[in-house]
Order: structure tokens, then sequence, then C-alpha cells
């Protein structure tokens, strides 16, 4: 029994340190957890990096207390050492690289959430933005991910929250007049709703002329649906005023008279019972992060003025004036209290 004693007293400390980690990371657990069903946290990069230091500190401390020779310890810490410099000597490229695009993003602040961005053969809408990627949703609804290094070291283009100009190109045969041309475009781009139209010939090829029409959308949350419907306008604009959309090396086996115009007949669209949003579909996830900023936003400020109502009620005398606070921030309170249950669900 003596010797059993002996043999477990050394290990007495190191059991209770074990123990005390063991609290220690469920307790920080247990925050995050708590944290995030409280005031919903889009990056998961802080408590990430949080429990991955309170384990790496476990780690140390246990190997400090093991009830073992200095010589031993000594040649774990080593161990660990060259592992954790290995794993940082193969991953700080990528790694860092990332953080410091992620820094960089954050501090031009070009990029928010609920943004329409597109890089080479990626385009949609921004959900997430966190240090080391950046998420969008995609047209076909999906998420797709991209690193920050890869925004930083591509040209981004984003479409700015005050509107932009829809354009739609299209060639066009010289036996029309640029005049008549110019006209239905432009009466395409006004029945699409569109501000401040306007047309430029592009390029003046051998065999047609290249056109441009644009206009200026100030919603953007309906791009996608506006750029169709220029598109369908400017297709029944040219038939209406009976312009030929055909390439300029046209076949057909048939014989047709010179005479004979290849424009379809205009037909009645019929009065849909429910007329769906594709934006509402394809960016449901933006959207929902876009309310959430600014659920938040609204929460950080009336909590700055319940703050600031609370320290002058104190230095006014007037008791009617006391009370009119008061009520203002009993009022506040309420409201903070239903955005945070909105936040919550």
């Amino acid at each position: 029994m003596k010797q059993i004693l002996l043999f477990l007293t050394p290990w007495v400390p190191f059991m209770g340190i074990l123990l005390l980690s063991i609290f220690i990371s469920i307790g920080v657990s247990k925050f995050f957890a708590y944290r995030k069903k409280k005031f919903p946290i889009r990056n998961r990069l802080i408590p990430q990096l949080a429990q991955l230091f309170v384990a790496f500190s476990i780690l140390i401390t246990l190997i400090l207390n093991l009830p073992i020779n200095e010589t031993t310890r000594g040649q774990l810490l080593s161990l660990l050492g060259i592992l954790l410099t290995a794993a940082i000597a193969l991953s700080s490229t990528t790694f860092l690289g990332n953080i410091m695009a992620g820094l960089m993003l954050k501090a031009l602040g070009k990029i928010v959430v609920g943004d329409f961005l597109k890089i080479e053969d990626n385009f949609g809408r921004v959900t997430e933005q966190g240090l080391l990627h950046t998420e969008i949703q995609t047209e076909d609804r999906d998420l797709t991910t991209l690193p920050n290094i890869y925004l930083v070291t591509n040209p981004v283009k984003v479409i700015r929250n005050s509107g932009t100009l829809l354009a739609v190109e299209l060639s066009l045969g010289y036996d029309v007049h640029h005049q008549s041309i110019e006209k239905a475009l432009i009466e395409a781009a006004e029945k699409t709703s569109l501000k401040d139209p306007f047309v430029q010939i592009k390029e003046l090829l051998d065999h047609a002329v290249v056109y441009k029409a644009f206009g200026f959308l100030e919603d953007i949350k309906i791009l996608l649906t506006k750029r169709s419907e220029f598109r369908s306008n400017i297709l029944d604009a040219l038939h209406t005023h009976r312009i030929e959309i055909v390439s300029p090396n046209f076949m057909n086996q048939r014989v047709y008279d010179s005479q004979k115009e290849f424009i379809p007949q205009i037909k009645t669209k019929k009065k849909k019972v429910v007329e769906v949003v594709a934006e509402e579909l394809m960016f449901d996830k933006a959207d929902e992060a876009v309310s959430t900023e600014k659920l938040k936003e609204q929460l950080k400020k009336l909590t700055s003025e319940i703050e600031e109502l609370e320290n002058s009620s104190d230095d006014k005398d007037a008791e009617s004036s006391k009370n009119e606070i008061q009520a203002r921030i009993d009022y506040l309170k309420k409201r903070c209290e239903r955005i945070t249950a909105l936040l919550e669900e």
C-alpha cells in the first residue's frame, strides 16, 4: 500500500491540472455555444482560434507538470516545437496570405455582406466575410467559398448599392439605319423602367454594326430579373419596328420571296397569377445575412442611446425630466428585446 501511495503521489498535481484543464475546455465550449445562441456569430474564426489556443496551452501545461525527469520533458517540448514549426512552415504561406488579404479587404471596406460580386467566372451575393475566406451565394442558390488571397490577386467587380448600368450588346446589319435601331433600343430600356437610357455604336464590322444599349437600374436586388426583362423587351421592340434580327450568314434550304420578313408574330402575354422574383430564391441566404447585419447595427445604436440616456438622467434635477428619460429608456429596452428575439430566431 505504501508503495502504491509513493507511486501515485507525484501524479496527484498532474491529475488535478488535467481535471482543471477539462473543466476549462468545457467552459470555453459552453461560453461560445451560449454566445452563438444569444447573438448569432456568422464568423466562426474567433471561437475556433480561441479553442485552438486553449487546447495548445493545456497541452504545454500538462507536459510541464508531468512527473518525469527534466531530460525527457525537454525532449517532449522539443518534439512539440518541431511539429509546430513544421506545420507552420508548410501552411504559413497560404494561411498568413489569406489572413493578410482578409485584413486588407476589411480595411478597404469595398466588399460588404449583401453586395453583388463578380470575379472571373464567379458571380453572386456576399453572405459571409471572414479573415480567411469570403462566401458568396450564386445564381443557382449554391454557396461558393473564395479564399481572400484570390480576391486580392484578381480583379473584383462589385456592383454599387446606389445602382448600376444594365447593358445589352447586339449586332445588326447595315441595311437598317442606326437611328431606327437606337430608337427601338431606347424604347426597350424605358419599358424595362431603366432611367437615362442611351445607345452606343461599339464597332463597325465588315458584316454588321455592333450596338450597346444602356439603362440605369436603381434597385440592384432585382438585377437578374431586370437584365432578362431588358433583353426580352429589346427583342419585342426590334420586332415591333420591323427590324430583322438574323445573322448575316443566315441561310435556309427553303426558298422564300425576296419581300419575306423573318419576324415572329407578337403574342399577348397571359397575366401570371403569381409572379416569382428570381432573386428571392437565388439569394435567400444573402438577404438573411444583410437583415442580420442591419439588426445588429440597430441593436448597437439602441444600446448606445440607452447608455447615454442613463448617464444623462443622473444630471437631471427635475422629476418630470427624469420620468421622460426613464420612459424613453424603457421603450428602447423593449425594442432591444424584440431585436434580440429576432436574432435568436
